[in-house]
């Protein structure tokens, strides 16, 4: 494992400097990866069945609208979530009431999951529309009998919006909620972003809230004078080793298809070997951060 260079502060609040070494093993930090349903799913799953964190993004059913519903927890993703069942992060963007029945109606063999409604809501709706919906969604949480499936509920925004755009993060709390995340990407191409550029924001403002926080999407191109991809691996490893002192309860690459160039890992035909370091890579983080082993 690659060293890590810094000061990281760890869930109770104790600061400890690692430098020229690596932090502990994590005790509870779910580390996985995403990709789009169907074979790319079930590819990734077959590559790294100790995969501990996977995300859906619900499906729409054919209403007048193009929004995503809640998902079918009898198909789909759900009946391949690898052979130590990985957790999953669920997302809508339909009608927050969907919520009550569709949670009543989930099979009695459902895992808990962190759970999100309409995921990256800047640039959709005024914060005021958000938090008026997402409050049916917490008061539905909050008296319905199956609420303990729910790890944690809550928004979802983007490292662009809430750094680069100096997002305010209160804008998508609403009282009642529980859990926070972030979609991470690395926007430059002459450097790698290091976890300290955006980390404590989120962090500091869930612990600020009593809640959990997580990173629900994760990716990072190879900046041009990075060829052989040693330093996307460092900073992947970096990335993990921050979050996972720092109380982070999930993160998800995405993903690991041919199809997301931001954060693409896996390739066909000769470009097949092009991302083996960084395989080779989550093949020994899906190892070494697995609470569940």
């Amino acid at each position: 494992m690659a060293t890590f260079s810094g000061t990281v502060r760890l869930a109770d609040g104790t600061e400890v400097d690692y430098s020229g070494q690596a932090p502990p093993k994590p005790t509870g930090m779910l580390l996985g990866m995403t990709s789009g349903p169907g074979a790319p799913h079930n590819a990734m799953m077959a590559r790294w069945p100790n995969i501990a964190y996977t995300a859906d993004f619900g499906n729409d059913g054919g209403d007048s609208d193009s929004l995503p519903e809640l998902p079918n927890l009898s198909a789909g993703k759900f009946v391949t979530p690898g052979v130590i069942p990985a957790t999953f992060g669920i997302s809508w963007k339909d009608d927050p009431a969907q919520l009550g029945p569709w949670l009543t109606a989930a099979p009695t063999d459902t895992r808990p999951f962190y759970l999100h409604w309409h995921h990256e809501p800047h640039g959709d709706m005024t914060a005021a529309a958000y938090r008026q919906n997402a409050a049916i969604a917490v008061d539905i949480l909050a008296d319905h009998p199956r609420r303990n499936l729910v790890l944690g509920f809550g928004p979802v925004v983007t490292r662009w919006w809430m750094i680069n755009d100096a997002g305010n993060l209160d804008d998508w709390w609403v009282d009642g909620m529980t859990h926070y995340a972030v979609d991470i990407y690395n926007d430059a191409m002459d450097r790698y972003r290091p976890p300290t550029e955006w980390g404590p924001k989120i962090r500091d403002f869930a612990a600020s809230r009593f809640a959990t926080w997580g990173v629900r999407e994760w990716g990072k191109k190879r900046i041009t004078s990075d060829t052989t991809g040693a330093g996307r691996c460092a900073a992947i490893e970096a990335d993990v080793q921050w979050c996972a002192a720092n109380a982070c309860r999930y993160m998800g690459w995405w993903n690991f298809g041919d199809t997301q160039p931001s954060s693409k890992i896996y390739g066909t035909g000769a470009d097949a070997a092009t991302y083996n370091a960084e395989r080779d890579l989550f093949d020994d983080l899906f190892a070494e951060y697995d609470p569940r082993s």
